[in-house]
């Protein structure tokens, strides 16, 4: 994998938000250049165009902010994993405790199908429990998930979901929230 470590220059780390003992990871300065933000594109792209998916599954809100730009990039349909109340249609939910709150998703039904190998997309990995959402929700509209990428990988966050059977490439692996200047 290529070496993205100049991806840290662009991120900031905001502790003890939006509770004590959490730091919130934030990465507007690679969306405010447009030539920074066309080369993470580039890069996704660049891991997973020989990937065999056929659809991309983004997750709410900031997995969008890559997942369409890539979806058009890979020429791929893009669906969207949303928080309740975002899309009038029939949906499929999925509801988990998570680190600091209680999360839902849901999914809009027949967005997928059983021929689809989808690709999920969000901005960062933490404890997996959001993927583990996405996951259920994918296999409830039958389809299957090839694999999983995000902007990062904080591996120095214990996994509280068992995420060992997916393919994960994130564009950077964080060891430390020390890595980030």
């Amino acid at each position: 994998m290529k070496n993205n470590n100049w991806i840290k220059s662009f991120l900031n780390v905001h502790p003890d938000f939006p509770i004590t003992n959490v730091s919130f990871i934030t990465f507007e300065r690679i969306l405010a250049d447009p030539n920074i933000f066309n080369d993470v594109i580039e890069g996704f792209a660049t891991i997973l165009n020989k990937r065999n998916i056929t659809a991309i599954a983004a997750i709410d809100s900031r997995g969008f902010l890559f997942g369409a730009p890539l979806a058009l990039k890979l020429r791929k349909k893009l669906c969207l994993i949303r928080k309740p109340g975002k899309t009038p249609d029939a949906l499929c939910s999925e509801k988990k405790q998570m680190e600091y709150s209680s999360v839902s998703l849901e999914m809009q039904n027949g967005s997928l199908s059983s021929s689809d190998n989808v690709l999920i997309v969000d901005d960062i990995i933490a404890t997996g429990a959001t993927l583990e959402l996405a996951i259920d929700l994918i296999k409830k509209q039958s389809a299957q998930v090839d694999s999983i990428t995000a902007l990062l990988d904080l591996t120095y966050v214990e996994k509280t979901s068992d995420l060992s059977k997916y393919l994960i490439l994130p564009l950077l692996n964080l060891k430390s929230l020390d890595e980030i200047s």
